[in-house]
């Protein structure tokens, strides 16, 4: 899963956690404790608990913390299980909370940044449902009340933790949408949102703002992981900020992504660590130790992709999951339901993710699939390098001379060697690549380009890196380009700073 998805799944907590005190009698903003104790339930995803708490609350209608909050709980009722109708209810429900704020006497630091917090709420839930005109032009306005409230109110910390938000949500824009991006007047970057989410976190007074913390470190940690291609360093930051204190069910989502990431030694306790009911609860979380275990070729993975399925009532990664038990058909030798699978895939679900995309795209074209090249692509983005390594060397000679999959089975080979740190072995592989795809149609082909170029960052040469990073941009593959381009993209900004000298 690429960076919109992922920076949708964090969008989770933005509060402050000591009463800002009232600045109107009518009409104030406090979190206090049982507030705080509503969004503990929320991050357990405990919604009944939640909603209930500030529904008893004598303070509701004044109190602008239990409006926000009770948006928070309906945007988790839809998000979590992907469910069109509790969208709609969602919808429904944050028009009214518009009104209301419109009409509040809140001071101005508030107001703004409250009314923004639920744009971008909003706009995460319209491109769930890929609804992306809406979602864009609610960014854009989220933008302008943030930009205008730091003007205005230059003290007021949250707003810089927001507006690093949308700049860097801006700034992970297919290349595709960039031009309604540029006609709905959006402007900002990965690197400017990364600037304001450090100046909010610098801040010591950030620690005073318990929630709004915890998104920030969790948005800069998936930046890292999903975009810098720094997922050790991303995953050790993370727990450094919260290894005492678990965020919640929704924490444990994000450890669980970022270990799997960085192929840590947690994963395992990590997910051991996970109940039937919490899968439940959040299909996410199935999916996520369904891959693990496939990546392990365990195949009864196929049990948490069932479970998954049953659960999760949205239309993204629905063809994802159905094309993993296709696979895990297919490695079993159940040619029957591997067929009936990619068959579903065509008829269900939708192509909102790359991933979803690309599952479609290898169902109606009846690609054909070598069995090791599968294995090898399995075991290796789990992680267990040396097992793909021993797997694909003793088939190599024959993938090589099948036209079909040598270029397949040269990409797999570089990949792993520059797992390994066998960078001339892998920069040899993936010319081979090159030299199998001259027009760089390829997603094979691009990736390889963009790989050439993190191995020459690696070694300090700057103009080869620039060089690879460049020519991945130029690059058109038939699959994966928004992802592929956006790593590109953020390696040519790090070679902005790391070149200066």
């Amino acid at each position: 899963m690429k960076i919109w998805p992922v920076l949708m799944a964090i969008w989770w907590c933005s509060l402050d956690q000591a009463a800002a005190g009232s600045q109107e009698k009518a009409e104030y903003v406090s979190f206090d404790d049982g507030i705080e104790r509503a969004l503990r339930s929320m991050m357990d995803l405990d919604l009944a608990e939640a909603r209930s708490a500030l529904t008893r609350r004598s303070d509701r209608s004044i109190n602008f913390a239990c409006l926000f909050a009770e948006d928070l709980v309906d945007f988790w009722s839809y998000f979590s299980k992907g469910d069109p109708e509790e969208f709609r209810h969602f919808q429904i429900n944050q028009e009214r909370r518009y009104d209301l704020l419109e009409k509040s006497r809140l001071a101005d630091p508030w107001k703004l940044f409250l009314h923004a917090e639920l744009l971008l709420r909003g706009a995460l839930a319209d491109i769930q449902m890929d609804q992306k005109p809406s979602a864009f032009l609610k960014i854009r306005k989220a933008l302008r009340l943030q930009e205008a409230n730091r003007k205005k109110n230059p003290d007021f910390l949250p707003a810089r933790k927001t507006t690093g938000l949308l700049k860097a949500l801006t700034g992970t824009i297919p290349s595709h949408l960039e031009w309604f991006a540029a006609l709905a007047g959006i402007r900002g970057s990965l690197e400017e949102g990364k600037q304001e989410l450090s100046g909010f976190l610098q801040n010591k007074e950030s620690h005073s703002f318990t929630y709004l913390r915890l998104e920030a470190v969790a948005s800069m940690a998936l930046i890292q992981s999903y975009l810098e291609l720094r997922p050790a360093e991303a995953y050790a930051y993370w727990l450094k900020e919260f290894s005492s204190d678990p965020p919640g069910l929704l924490g444990k989502w994000i450890s669980l992504r970022l270990a799997m990431r960085a192929h840590h030694p947690d994963v395992a306790p990590l997910i051991d660590g996970i109940r039937s009911s919490e899968m439940e609860v959040l299909p996410h979380l199935a999916l996520l130790r369904g891959m693990w275990k496939l990546q392990k070729l365990d195949f009864s993975a196929e049990g948490e992709f069932q479970l998954y399925l049953k659960n999760y009532r949205g239309c993204p990664y629905k063809r994802e999951v159905l094309q993993k038990l296709s696979w895990s058909a297919f490695l079993r030798g159940d040619q029957s339901a591997f067929r009936n699978l990619r068959q579903r895939i065509l008829q269900e679900g939708c192509s909102l993710t790359d991933e979803d995309q690309q599952a479609y795209r290898e169902a109606s074209l009846g690609e054909e699939i070598h069995p090791v090249l599968l294995r090898t692509r399995l075991l290796f983005d789990g992680g267990h390098f040396v097992r793909a390594e021993h797997l694909i060397s003793k088939n190599l000679g024959a993938l090589y001379q099948d036209p079909k999959f040598r270029r397949e089975a040269a990409y797999r080979m570089g990949r792993i060697s520059q797992a390994l740190d066998r960078t001339t072995q892998a920069l040899s592989f993936y010319r081979d690549v090159l030299m199998d795809d001259p027009e760089h149609r390829s997603y094979l082909t691009a990736n390889s380009l963009l790989n050439m170029g993190l191995i020459y960052e690696s070694l300090k040469e700057c103009s080869r890196a620039r060089e690879y990073f460049d020519k991945t941009l130029a690059t058109r593959p038939d699959r994966y380009q928004r992802s592929i381009h956006q790593k590109a993209r953020t390696g040519l900004q790090r070679m902005e700073v790391k070149c200066k000298k």
